[in-house]
This record gives structure tokens, sequence and C-alpha cells, in this order.
């Protein structure tokens, strides 16, 4: 079978679960592209200092850094499915109980360790497992597709973050944001979301034998240079595009700009992830990984570089903006491809 004709066949088949993974990867960015839309209201309501308030960003990555090898262990050994689900509702619920965040400091740091619980659950190698096991000639594309998840997620959560904050207020936009995603992609994962062990499970002469997983084993993982590249570059990207991206609406209301005409721009963060996510997908199946990655890594200094030489220009925050997102788009699914190959 040519690579054409397997590629067709793996999407005939699995393009459910790229639908399923694509609103999965929009759960871990929910916290992370509407933070900024809430500063302002938590500063003028309880008076806390903004390093207070985004100092909770802080919380997942210390559990990410501890508990993501071992909940990915859970990922080979349960399926997916099971625990992708299990995150996705749990995050939901514990987006929803911020807005119950009281006056002192401590509670809103402690609802942020739910949250990064449940995070840890719902992280890129939980959709992205699933993905690979149901597509091999195709998976970079597959992949570039299911992460434009991301990108529609950027794009609508601000804007409705804003929205539910300027008509309601943050207790209600906390509440509506975790409690609204959930009823559109929880019925969906539900139905969708299928790894090829789930797929097995649903077959009872499966079912008597254990599916057996590809790729190295836990030590040899561990024991591996490769392992530790990954997860370096990966850790320097992410503080890199999180830092600004989180920041990005406080930083362009603080130069003048609207809130309104901000949460616009953070937008764009989304359509240009979503145009870099297609375009590296494609070149992953016809390039070398490495080489778009190396690229890919100096975009957010040009982004930031824009925002330090014009503050206050709204046309150079679109483009800072937009050469961000094209960032996003290309250095997660630049380090989820070569973490998977």
């Amino acid at each position: 079978m040519t690579d054409a004709a397997s590629i067709r066949q793996e999407w005939k088949a699995g393009w459910t679960v790229v639908l399923a993974s694509g609103l999965g990867f929009i759960i871990s960015g929910i916290h992370l592209y509407s933070i900024g839309l809430f500063l302002q209201p938590l500063e003028h309501e309880f008076g806390w200092a903004r390093s207070e308030i985004t100092g909770a960003m802080l919380i997942p990555s210390i559990f990410a850094f501890f508990l993501s090898p071992l909940f990915g262990h859970f990922v080979d050994r349960w399926g997916a499915r099971r625990i992708g689900l299990a995150g996705a509702a749990s995050y939901f619920l514990a987006f929803a109980l911020l807005a119950f965040t009281g006056a002192e400091i401590w509670m809103w740091w402690a609802l942020w360790v739910l949250l990064a619980l449940s995070l840890v659950l719902v992280k890129p190698t939980v959709w992205s497992a699933a993905l690979s096991s149901r597509f091999s000639a195709g998976r970079g594309f597959a992949l570039a597709v299911a992460l434009c998840g991301t990108g529609v997620g950027s794009m609508i959560t601000p804007l409705a973050a804003n929205f539910l904050i300027d008509h309601y207020g943050w207790r209600i936009a906390f509440a509506g944001l975790g409690l609204g995603w959930g009823a559109i992609i929880l019925p969906i994962l539900l139905l969708c979301f299928f790894d090829a062990r789930d797929l097995g499970r649903r077959t009872v002469a499966q079912m008597a034998a254990p599916m057996s997983l590809t790729g190295l084993t836990v030590r040899q993982g561990l024991r591996s240079r490769a392992f530790y590249t990954l997860a370096a570059v990966a850790l320097i990207a992410t503080s890199m595009i999180v830092g600004t991206v989180v920041h990005l609406v406080p930083l362009l209301s603080g130069n003048g700009i609207a809130r309104a005409t901000a949460a616009v721009i953070a937008g764009t963060l989304g359509i240009t992830s979503i145009l870099g996510r297609l375009t590296v997908g494609y070149l992953l199946d016809k390039a070398k990984g490495p080489h778009i990655a190396a690229i890919s890594l100096g975009m957010p200094a040009i982004s930031a570089a824009l925002l330090l030489l014009a503050p206050g220009s709204v046309p150079v925050a679109i483009v800072a903006a937009a050469i961000l997102g094209l960032s996003i788009g290309a250095e997660l699914d630049s380090v989820i491809y070569l973490a998977t190959r």
C-alpha cells in the first residue's frame, strides 16, 4: 500500500479521534488564554499584587514537572481514553471552582492546586498518544490538525472571558468558561475519543490478550539523551511562550490599549497558531523535524522585541501576537511529533 493510500485509510478510520483530540487540546489552554483578562478584576476586588495572582501559574508547572512521567505511565497502562475523560471532567469542575475564590490569597492558590492536579491528566501527551496509536503514515498532519484545537480555543476563550467579565462579573466568568467548555467538549470525548487500545477493548478477541505497545520502555526512555534534550527544549520554549501569553492582555492594557481591543488582539494568537500548525504539520511529514523546531524557537523573541519597541501601537501589537501565534503552532507541534517518533 502506498503512503497516500495509507494516509487516506488512516483518516477514514480515525477522523473522529482527530476531532476529539482537537477538543482535548483546547482544555489545557483555557486557563492560559483567559487568566490575563481576570488580572485587573482580581486586583481591583482583593488588592492583590499582579505577581501574587500570576504566581499561581507556577503551581501547574511544578505539578507537571513531578507528576507528568507518572501519569504518562498511566496512559500507557490504562489507555488515553480513561485518563483523558477523567482529566477533562475534573479540569472543568476545578476551573469553575475558581469562582469561589475568597479574599485570602491562599484560597486562590489552593484552588489552583486542584486545577494543577487535573491539568496533569489533560496534558497534550494524552491526546497525542491516542493520535499516534491510530496514525502512522499521516501522523504529522493528523497531529497538526488536532493541535489546531488550541488555536480555536485561544481565539474563543479571551473573547468569551472578556464578554462574561464585562456583563456578569469575574466569578460568573470563571464558572461560565469551565461549565460552558465542559458542556461542549465532554460529550464529544465520550463518543469519539478512542485510541488503538480502547478500540481493542471493544473487540472480544482482542480483549483476551493485552495490547502490545511500541516504542521505548520507561527505563529506556529515561536513559535516552533524546528524552532530556526534548524535555529541556520544551521547558525553555514553553516558559517563553507562556510568560508572554499570560501577560499579553495586561501589558497591552497598561500601555493604553482598551481591554476589549487587547482581547481581540490576543485572539490573533489562535488564527496564526492554526496556520503555523497546519504548515508545520505538513512539513514534518516532508522534512527534518529538528530543523523546523529550531526555526520556530526564535520567533517569541521577535514578538517580545516588537512589543518593547512600539508599546501602545495596535498594529504592532497585532503583528507581535501573530508571530507569537505562529511560534505556538510550530513549537508544540514539533515537540510532540519528535517525542512520538
